[in-house]
Order: C-alpha cells, then structure tokens, then sequence
C-alpha cells in the first residue's frame, strides 16, 4: 500500500524548496548584486567565496523563507527563523540567521570525501595516524533546517573552467550530500549534539559562477537520472547560474 501522508510531506518539502530556488534566483539575477553582497563578508578573505555566499546569500534566503512558511500557515509557534537555522558560519550566529551549528564533533568512522584511502582510514582509526588527526572526523554541514522541515545542506560556490573538473565537483558535492542524509539519526544531546541529528532530506545548493555554466551543464545532462536524486534519495539539487552566463 503506497504510504499517502510520506507522500504528501515529501511534496510539501519540495514546494518549501522550490520557493527557496525562486527566492535565490531572484536575489543572484544581477551579477553586480551578488558581487555586492559577497564583499560585505569581512570575516573572511575576499578569495573564500563560498563562504561570503552562504553567509550573504543563501542564509538571508533561508530566513526569509522561512518566515514566509510561517506568516503563510500560522505554524512553527511564532518563532523566529534563527531559532530553526543552524550553521557552520560563526558570522551567520552572530548576524543572528542561526541559533547554533550543526557539526558532529564526535564524528563518524567515515570521510565525506567519496575517494578515501583505506590504509589511512585504518590508521586513523587504529589512533596511529602521523598527523595526529581525531580518530572519527567531525561531520560538519554547511546549513541545517531543524523546522518546518528537517533538511541538511550542502552548498558550494563553482567557479572554475573545463567541463571535467565541473562533474567531478558534481558527483562530489552531491556525495556529500548523501552522506549528510544519511548519517543516522541521533536525540538531542546525544554525541555533543545540541539539537540532534535526524534529516532525512537533504539539498545539494551550488552557485555556477562560471561564464559557460559549466555545472548546470553537468546536470542537465543526466537528463535520464536526474530526478531520481529526489524520488529515490531524498537528494534536492539546487543549482543557481550566474545571469550574464552563455548559455
């Protein structure tokens, strides 16, 4: 029997998305206002672009749709859209777009890396490893919604040429996305986790900053596969290109 009530969560959570890309899109239209809203970020090197745009961008977005959901459906119980935003960005928490972080600090036996050195991964976990690594790495999203949907970020900031580097970023951005969503699921206060980890949908974001849209490309062209990313891995791909890009 086909469970209705998954089905109709999963198309809410898609709408919620759907309007978060809208949102994006209209925010990242000007070239020169994206430009604009990554040089406001001071914390970090004007070259980390990925970090200005999460911090910029894609949080101020986030907040913004979230407020709408709540404004909309009257839910969430009036809170604000900090109190269910967490963030790896220390500037997000204190511009006051996230309440917290969303790092595993006690780690998983796994890298979210999809090429991994077994003889290392066994030193790392023996305790042996020469770089006095920790012997679980800590597991560190960019972005996590805790309400009105549970939902794991990833984001990345594309902006170098050659199509082979682009769907090698592709695969890799989108692997570890799956590997966020499919940590398992933990209460709160387990692990050093403040508010727990249970996010069973997860959304690859990624601003395609190169003049030929080589990302998008990338996933254009899995024109077969494409939508199974959603329909069997719970994975929202969310990519954003520049808007003076030829196309």
């Amino acid at each position: 029997m086909v469970n209705t009530t998954l089905n109709l969560t999963k198309d809410k959570i898609k709408s919620f998305l759907d309007g978060l890309r809208t949102r994006l899109l209209v925010k990242t239209e000007h070239e020169t206002e994206v430009n604009d809203a990554l040089s406001k970020h001071t914390l970090f090197p004007r070259h980390q672009l990925e970090l200005a745009f999460i911090d910029q961008i894609v949080m101020e977005c986030l907040s913004e749709n979230v407020k709408e959901y709540r404004d909309k459906t009257q839910a969430l119980d009036g809170k604000l859209p900090c109190d269910l935003i967490l963030a790896e960005s220390s500037q997000a928490k204190n511009r006051k777009l996230a309440c917290g972080t969303p790092i595993w600090t006690h780690g998983h036996p796994f890298y979210k890396a999809l090429v991994s050195n077994p003889s290392d991964l066994y030193k790392r976990w023996s305790g042996k490893n020469p770089k006095k690594h920790a012997v679980f790495a800590a597991v560190a999203p960019d972005i996590a919604l805790l309400a009105p949907f549970r939902v794991v970020f990833e984001c990345k900031y594309f902006n170098q040429p050659g199509r082979q580097i682009a769907t090698s970023e592709l695969v890799g951005g989108l692997y570890q996305t799956f590997f966020y969503r499919a940590m398992p699921a933990k209460p709160a206060g387990a692990g050093g986790l403040r508010f727990g980890w249970d996010y069973e949908y997860a959304c690859f974001l990624a601003y395609d900053a190169t003049p030929t849209r080589r990302l998008q490309q990338a996933w254009n062209d899995l024109k077969e596969t494409r939508e199974r990313f959603w329909d069997d891995g719970n994975i929202y791909v969310m990519i954003l290109p520049r808007s003076n890009a030829v196309a």
